[in-house]
This record gives structure tokens, sequence and C-alpha cells, in this order.
């Protein structure tokens, strides 16, 4: 009655007799979202002393106890209360003399799972999860199994950090004979819109005098890339060879039947991997460095100074071929502005066929030159090559994660989770080139890059799938043919982790 602030709680009636006291309720156990198949806290002692009964490692130590063995001094101090088994050990701080339960290999995944995997310790790292187990479990291979554990745990590999310096490589190109043999495009954009309604940039270069075209477009759509090859093999012909990224405008099916109907062998790069384009990509940054010292603030006039950007790069000394992309196409230098104050007499001819021979001549020594060059250029890159990274040596069979810098709409990048998989690693197209399928879902098949590849310790969950016609790696664990989905997710439940024979006194991992 004196509570003028009475809330629900104090109103409570007090229990009776017939209520249930305190000293009735035997277990309290928290809430836990992230349900396991097994909760140690919960588990009765009786059944905990049965497991250790069925453990060949828990009944040595039990024998052991009862001859009076001497253990180790390094050793955990075994003990038994009440027959079930337990021990103190040192190194672990406040905690030494707290008994730690000695846990039956078949239980140990299920401690793994409440000290890593459950919610309310959110996958923590390999020195926190230590130090969890630690405080109340013991087993013997305790840090290795902890430490295979979290090296395999899903959800850790896809927010793992992607080590960009681990890189394989650069592949060696083969040169060209001949100018415009082979050449690459690509699209850069959206642009601030130009007084002329124009957005993007298409840009074609040439491997051998890397010459370059560069078309202000208002879209990158398949009639429009049309439109613009045609304009370009107008002016310098047909190509052997065209290369450009993934883009759906690329290789679209009227694209495709473009190329086909002109005679060009197509080839793309293989996705998130600009480097298999690098010729034009690099074209494309100094376009875009020439174009921002010249447009205006609105930046609405860059199509309009497009053609003095590639003025200054056509007649700019290209250090890979040791010359101008001008000169090795026309045979001679533009008259440039800076020309105009001073420069040799123009050398005069005194008819047609004599310049066309002194052309062809001085062509044909250049082009040699060029030829050369561009061999020793990439002899040069390759000589300055690392060495090929442990962590990139991928062969068939194993299992990988895909990084994939793309996240979902409407999802921000720093929570996304950029490592996708797992994938098995079911062909190797070269050295750099892998094509791998999902392990749940084996439509989901792709062909990607060597530098995108996560190799991961497995934890043999997930059936091996190997080329018939060829084994690149020696696998113990492949299987002769590919269940279906079905069947994969019943005898391969996730984040099950395997053990050797329980008779070994060594426990391993797989």
């Amino acid at each position: 009655r004196l509570n003028h602030m009475a809330d629900y709680l104090s109103r409570a009636r007090y229990p009776n007799e017939d209520s249930v006291s305190i000293t009735d309720i035997h277990e309290v156990h928290a809430l836990n979202s992230n349900c396991t198949e097994l909760n140690l806290s919960s588990f009765p002692i009786e059944e905990l002393i049965a497991k250790q009964k069925s453990d060949s490692y828990c009944n040595n130590i039990k024998s052991k106890l009862e001859s009076n063995f001497q253990f180790s001094p390094k050793s955990p101090k075994f003990f038994l209360k009440n027959d079930l088994l337990l021990c103190y050990r040192e190194n672990t701080g406040r905690h030494d003399s707290k008994a730690k339960l000695v846990v039956p290999q078949s239980l140990v995944q299920n401690v793994l799972q409440l000290c890593h995997d459950n919610n309310s310790v959110a996958h923590s790292g390999l020195s926190r999860t230590l130090k969890r187990v630690k405080v109340n479990y013991f087993w013997h291979g305790l840090y290795h199994t902890v430490k295979q554990y979290i090296a395999s745990c899903h959800s850790c590999i896809q927010r793992r950090g992607f080590a960009k310096t681990s890189k394989a490589p650069v592949q060696r190109i083969p040169t060209t004979d001949f100018p415009f043999q082979k050449c690459a495009f690509d699209a850069v954009g959206p642009l601030v819109t130009s007084t002329f309604g124009n957005k993007f940039i298409i840009v074609i270069s040439d491997y051998f005098t890397r010459y370059a075209e560069a078309y202000p477009v208002p879209n990158i759509q398949s009639s429009t890339v049309a439109r613009v090859l045609l304009d370009f093999i107008s002016r310098h012909g047909i190509m052997e060879t065209l290369y450009s990224d993934r883009g759906s405008n690329f290789l679209s099916e009227a694209m495709m039947e473009v190329y086909q109907r002109l005679g060009i062998s197509k080839r793309h790069t293989l996705s998130f991997n600009p480097q298999g384009n690098g010729l034009v990509e690099r074209l494309n940054k100094t376009l875009i460095d020439t174009l921002s010292h010249l447009v205006s603030e609105t930046q609405e006039d860059w199509c309009q100074h497009l053609p003095l950007a590639l003025m200054a790069f056509r007649n700019a000394y290209h250090r890979t071929v040791e010359e101008t992309p001008a000169f090795l196409l026309y045979g001679r230098d533009p008259v440039m502005p800076y020309d105009l104050i001073f420069s040799d007499p123009v050398r005069t001819y005194s008819d047609t066929p004599s310049y066309a021979q002194q052309l062809v001549n001085r062509l044909q020594s250049t082009y040699t030159l060029v030829k050369n060059n561009l061999e020793k250029s990439a002899d040069e890159i390759q000589k300055h090559q690392k060495p090929f990274p442990k962590s990139k040596q991928i062969c068939v069979g194993n299992l990988v994660y895909l990084h994939t810098p793309k996240i979902k709409l409407h999802t921000s990048k720093k929570l996304a989770k950029q490592n996708q998989g797992p994938f098995r690693v079911v062909k190797q197209n070269s050295l750099v080139s892998f094509e791998i399928q999902h392990i749940n879902q084996p439509s989901n098949k792709q062909t990607v890059h060597v530098n995108r590849l996560v190799k991961v310790v497995e934890r043999d969950t997930f059936p091996c799938i190997q080329d018939s016609s060829k084994n690149h790696c020696s696998s113990s664990h492949s299987l002769e043919r590919q269940p279906d989905e079905d069947e994969t997710s019943k005898l391969y439940p996730p984040y099950t982790l395997p053990y050797k024979d329980p008779g070994e006194d060594v426990f391993t991992p797989l």
C-alpha cells in the first residue's frame, strides 16, 4: 500500500505452498539463438560418462589412473570424480584451479560449435577460441583441432580478407607480326553527359603499333558497339583477333554474329580480371588523365577535347615499342604545334612511286625493330615476375572459395561476405584459368582466374569431383561419380568434422 509507483512485478502474488520451490529447479539454461545439435551445458552427466567409456583415449587415461601410472609433469593432472574424467591444466591463467572436462572425440565437434559457431561468441579468431575452449575442456590434439576447425569454417572463410598481393604471375601473350592483326576494345564511362549527348567512350587499340581510336557515344548497347567496330574496320581493315572484357554488349548474340560474318576470332578476359585486357585498360587511364587537364569545371565539353587527347597519345613516345604510334602507322611524323617554332625541312619526293618505295623500306625496317622491342619487353616482364605463390597452386579436386567484390543492392560493403562458395575445382584450362563448380548447386559452373580463388582447408564434408579424362592432382577422397544435390546434402551435412578411427590413441583431424 505504501508503494505508490507499483508495477506488475511488485503486485505479483507470492507463491503458496503448492507452487514449485526454487530447490525443485535443477538446471537453468541460457537462450541460444544459434541452435546446435547438442548443448553440453544441458547434457546429462550419465551420458557424458557413457560417452567417455566408449572413447578409447578416455578409457586409456582411466586405466592408467587405476594402475597408478606416473604421468609426465607437463601432462594435465587427470582425476576421476563420480566416474567422470576431469583434469587440471596449467597455463590457463586464473582458471588453472578449474576442473576441465576431458571431451571424448564424439563430442569434440559440439564443443567447437559452442565455442566458435555460436552467435554469442560470433566466430572469434584462433586465439580467443582457444582460450575459450581451454577454460572448460581438454582433449588430445586440442590446438590443431581448433586451428583446423576455424580454418575450414564456412562463415569465416566468406569474411576472410583477400590477399591482393598474393597473385599469380602475368601470363605472356604472343606478340603480333603486323599492324591491326590483334586489337582490343573497351568502354569507358559513364561520364558527364556532354553537350552532344554522349556519356561513354568506346576505345579500340592495336597491339602492334599501339595506335588507338576513341569514339564518343551516348550508350554502349550492342548496336552502338557494332557501329563503332564497323567504322574502325572501314579505316584500318579487319583484324584477326579481337579482345574485350565479358561485358554483355561485347558478347551478345548480335555481336557474335558480327564477329562470325567478319571472320574475327573473338577472345574475352575472365571475370573481374582487367589485367587480361591491360592494353586498353591502361589506355583508358591515359585518356581520362589527359581529358582531366583539358575539360572545364562542368566537364560537359569532354567530347570536344577527345580528339586532342587522342592526338597527344598517338604522337607520344611509347616505351614498349620505342616509337610513336602515329609513325608506326603512317611511316612519318605528323606536324605538331611545337614543330612550328623550329623543325627540319620536310623531305620532298620527285614522284609518288619513289615516296611509296621509301615508305615501304622505312616501315619494313621499323616493323622489324618493333617486333624485337615487343619481344624484349615481354622478356623483361617475365624476368621480373615473382614466383608462383603457394596459395595459388591449385589443382583439380581442391576446395576453393571465389572472391566476388560485387555486393548485393542495398547492402553495405563493410558487412558483406565477398568470398562465395564453396566450390570444387573440376578442370584446369591453363596455368591461371580454372573451371569450378558449386558444391550445393551443381549447375553453377564458372571459369575464373586463379587470383580470385581462395584455397581453404577441407573438412572432407563435400564430394570431390574429378575430371574423368585426366587427374591433375592426387586426392585420396575422390568419388567415382558426382552425387546429385539431394544425395550430397544427405551424405555430407554442413559443418561436419570427421575424425579417424576412434581406436587410435592419437587424435588427428583428417
